[in-house]
């Protein structure tokens, strides 16, 4: 063992590897239990499992349904706001890289506007 710790590492002296040998390598004494261990809480009961899944079954996932039918079923159409040529409104220093350069990328004639306004007329303006 001599040997290949003097080939390892040479100017190494024996004082550092016995101090390393018995402080760090050998690492803490055996106990019965670590010490990250002893404080730890008791593992929850079989029933406190059942209550909670019992829970979350009955009532939390139909109040996820009421709500999620509620939002999907119960939501009326948005009305176009009116277009109000506000000076601080729409300002772009630089075009776009892609089409026009006007249009953002995921742009909607209908509810985005442009610097002059809307590019179609509203369906409850025709009527």
């Amino acid at each position: 063992m001599a040997s290949i710790r003097d080939a390892v590492l040479p100017g190494v002296k024996r004082t550092v590897w016995s101090i390393w040998n018995r402080k760090v390598a050998a690492g803490p004494p055996c106990m019965d239990t670590p010490a990250c261990c002893k404080d730890t809480p008791p593992r929850p009961r079989r029933s406190t499992n059942r209550l909670y899944q019992l829970l979350s079954l009955f009532f939390a996932l139909p109040i996820v349904m009421i709500v999620t039918s509620a939002q999907f079923y119960g939501r009326e159409e948005q009305k176009r706001p009116p277009f109000i040529p506000y000076s601080y409104l729409r300002l772009k220093t630089r075009r776009y890289p892609w089409g026009d350069g006007e249009k953002t990328f995921f742009h909607n004639p209908k509810m985005n506007a442009l610097k002059d306004g809307y590019e179609t007329e509203d369906e409850e303006d025709k009527e």
